[in-house]
């Protein structure tokens, strides 16, 4: 979504909210909160900042320091999704700073958890997996071990080792969140659904893509059960269907299913939303897989622009993309082409996550491997 001022819309929603009977500025600091939540659900997080931010001007207002935290936390999260780690981590350590002023140690655990999330985003793994820890360990004396919350930070950390490559330790706290959740939650949750695609993304990264597919299978028929067929949950799991049959070689069939995510994308988000723009770039390495490379570079185009419009110019999510489109005019035999867009999706990630990130030094090493081949 563009950036836009929201700020009259929002002053004039306050006005009208207030000027109804009997409203107070709790309820008004709850609303602000709920529709921000909304909005995040949506992919708008420059509209859900505003929200957010009114919440937490509110909240201060009210000595509501726990509302407070809550708000920039979310904002934190917002800054997180839009690639903006050192803002999302001074939200969020503030966040952090708030829930031990005021002893709250289920938000202390979680905003932990988030922050070693952005870390392990920015590929300071080490950290993240301290934070994570932390987390857990807090977790555990304030729940017990069978918890929801226990196994969201297990599979968290399964992430962040999933991120290491170390996938077989991955695969260990995935299937520690899995027992937790089917123990609370029964077979069919939408949380054990997806414990499943992780442990099936893990499987994959091994080379185990038909144990994979067994996992995601799991995921989608739980999904279909609870949501029905139209969902961004199917979609997701459509999605990592695709990836697996990319990865056993069968493109076609990947294909399939990459079309059948993007049209439930489609009706549920329309046509610009990071779920649509994921499933294009997808379509797009199948198509490229397929030797057609300028079909590919339409799919990775229209991915392009949507996070483009979602995110900015200068996003992660963008760098696979840029990355994608320079190999496939690399070859159609356009090498300068190539360069162009492998610079950008370098500069970007040198940028966001540093020199030494895996991200940034494979795109430099192409980058440099390009321009000596081509000089």
């Amino acid at each position: 979504m563009k950036n836009t001022n929201y700020d009259d819309e929002i002053n004039i929603l306050i006005d009208e909210f207030l000027k109804r009977e009997n409203i107070t500025k709790d309820e008004l600091l709850e609303t602000l909160q709920a529709v921000g939540n909304t909005f995040v659900g949506r992919g708008y997080y420059d509209l859900a900042e505003k929200y957010f931010q009114r919440s937490v001007a509110i909240g201060k207002e009210l000595n509501r320091m726990k509302n407070v935290a809550f708000g920039m936390g979310y904002i934190g999260n917002i800054h997180r999704a839009k690639g903006d780690l050192d803002q999302a981590l001074r939200y969020l350590e503030s966040t952090l700073e708030i829930h031990k002023e005021i002893g709250y140690k289920q938000g202390e655990a979680s905003v932990l958890g988030n922050i070693g999330q952005v870390y392990s985003d920015k590929g300071d793994l080490d950290q993240a997996l301290r934070y994570l820890e932390s987390a857990l360990e807090i977790d555990r004396k304030v729940y017990g071990e069978e918890h929801p919350a226990v196994a969201t930070m297990l599979n968290n950390l399964g992430g962040a080792y999933d991120s290491l490559g170390d996938y077989k330790k991955a695969i260990e706290y995935y299937e520690k969140a899995l027992s937790i959740a089917e123990k609370i939650y029964g077979e069919e949750h939408p949380s054990v659904a997806t414990m499943f695609n992780n442990l099936g993304l893990a499987w994959d990264s091994l080379g185990d893509s038909n144990r994979a597919v067994q996992y995601y299978e799991k995921a989608l028929e739980i999904d279909r059960k609870v949501y029905g067929e139209e969902h961004p949950a199917v979609a997701r799991d459509l999605n990592n269907l695709g990836l697996a049959w990319y990865s056993l070689g069968d493109s076609n069939r990947a294909i399939e299913y990459y079309e059948k995510a993007l049209e439930i994308d489609r009706k549920v988000y329309g046509e610009e939303h990071p779920a649509v723009a994921r499933d294009l770039n997808n379509l797009g390495l199948a198509w490229d897989s397929l030797g057609d490379y300028r079909k590919a570079i339409k799919y990775y185009e229209k991915a392009l622009e949507i996070d483009r419009k979602a995110y900015g110019e200068r996003h992660l999510y963008a760098t696979g993309t840029l990355g994608n489109l320079g190999m496939a005019w690399l070859s159609l035999q356009n090498p300068r082409k190539a360069i162009e867009y492998i610079q950008k999706a370098y500069t970007i990630s040198q940028e966001i996550l540093g020199e030494n990130h895996p991200n940034t030094r494979f795109a430099k090493e192409m980058l440099d491997t390009l321009q000596e081949e081509f000089k």
